[in-house]
């Protein structure tokens, strides 16, 4: 499997979506880190969402997870040709900004 990573949101402070990012027509599986800088913020929910050729954008996955500094979660069989992050709800606590990487696959 070929895999390509990608940053969906950089140090983040606000809520709202990332930039589209075109990952081909193959990729159907998709593994997300989230880096919480300084601290685990008190409230954070992040979402992977996808779209077809400029369509509306889904939901693939999410996490609510702010248990540690960095946590991540996979999405599997979903196949999109964007790709962005979207942090839809966050209270900073002692969080600094929020990174999201994903790295994308067949």
């Amino acid at each position: 499997m070929s895999l390509t990573t990608n940053t969906a949101l950089d140090g983040v402070t606000a809520t709202g979506a990332g930039q589209p990012i075109g990952v081909g027509n193959e990729a159907k599986s998709f593994g997300v880190v989230v880096d919480y800088a300084t601290a685990a913020p008190t409230v954070a929910t992040i979402k992977l969402q996808g779209r077809i050729e400029g369509s509306g954008w889904v939901d693939l996955g999410e996490t609510s997870d702010v248990s540690g500094v960095t946590v991540g979660f996979s999405v599997d069989g979903k196949p999109f040709s964007e790709i962005r992050g979207n942090l839809t709800s966050y209270t900073a606590g002692s969080c600094t900004g929020v990174t999201v990487k994903v790295s994308s696959g067949v």
